[in-house]
């Protein structure tokens, strides 16, 4: 059984991107007709690895001057995230758990020009870095009701490896 895991794992990390209409990888320079009006909506962390109590406390402190918006969408993030968010010490993780073990963390709002629909759709990237060079890009559509903020995950990769991509955006 362990060694099935292990092959199916070892397969999705294998899938391309190619089998997936989105792609985390653009660049604000990219002239690509698929993602336009792209907002930076937070960015920070940066290079804040809390080795130390004091450290931490900084990224605790920035979590918590966000809008709730962007904390929720943070803690989703990284909870969800298939290949960064499995250090957690605490289950459910503390917010310390969220903020930690990471290089950085960047939120873009990006409408998205659906080339199967050819409808404009609003969505959340999340670049997450890890590990001094590697991480993970995920995109989020905003769900949320009137109560609650909500986010559907629709693609995550790995260093460029596809790791999730919804069936909706799937090639």
């Amino acid at each position: 059984m362990k060694f099935l895991g292990f092959f199916l794992i070892s397969l999705s990390l294998w899938a391309s991107n190619e089998n997936c209409l989105l792609d985390g990888r653009f660049t604000y320079a990219d002239d690509s007709e698929n993602y336009n009006d792209i907002v930076r909506v937070f960015h920070g962390f940066e290079y804040m690895y809390p080795r130390t109590e004091d450290n931490l406390q900084v990224s605790i402190d920035l979590y918590n001057t966000q809008s709730d918006f962007v904390k929720k969408l943070i803690y989703t993030a990284r909870v969800e995230s298939d290949s960064t968010g499995t250090f957690f010490e605490n289950n459910p993780p503390s917010i310390s758990d969220i903020v930690s073990y990471m290089d950085y963390l960047a939120i873009d709002r990006v409408m998205y020009k659906n080339p199967k629909t050819q409808k404009e759709e609003l969505l959340y990237r999340v670049d997450i870095a890890v590990g001094g060079g590697n991480g993970a890009y995920l995109y989020y559509q905003d769900v949320s009701d009137t109560q609650n903020f909500k986010f559907k995950k629709l693609y995550e990769d790995f260093d460029g490896d596809l790791i999730f991509c919804a069936h909706e955006y799937e090639l």
